[in-house]
């Protein structure tokens, strides 16, 4: 959603912030925990992660939503102005 090279945000970014937060928090919230990871190792297997992902999200095709259409439109709200009329001319029921 933000990143134009997902590979780069899923792959470096990502992993670098959760690895550092998790090594700055863990030794305060499960000090046993934190004796037993290899730092590098989980810093290693999140960018893998993060760039498999980043590949798997650039395959796909982008998905049309109705996100930016107003509100009365999402809502399935039919008013005169609103709709346009259909091709061949028949009124909506």
């Amino acid at each position: 959603m933000f990143a134009r090279h997902p590979i780069v945000l899923g792959g470096l970014i990502a992993p670098a912030l959760w690895s550092g937060l998790l090594y700055s928090i863990l030794g305060i919230l499960n000090p046993i925990l934190e004796k037993h990871i290899d730092w590098w190792w989980f810093a290693a297997s999140q960018a893998a992660f993060g760039i498999v992902a980043g590949i798997v999200v650039m395959r796909q095709s982008p998905v049309r939503t109705h996100q930016n259409l107003p509100f009365v439109l999402r809502a399935g709200i039919e008013a005169p102005g609103i709709i346009p009329p259909r091709a061949n001319g028949d009124k909506r029921p």
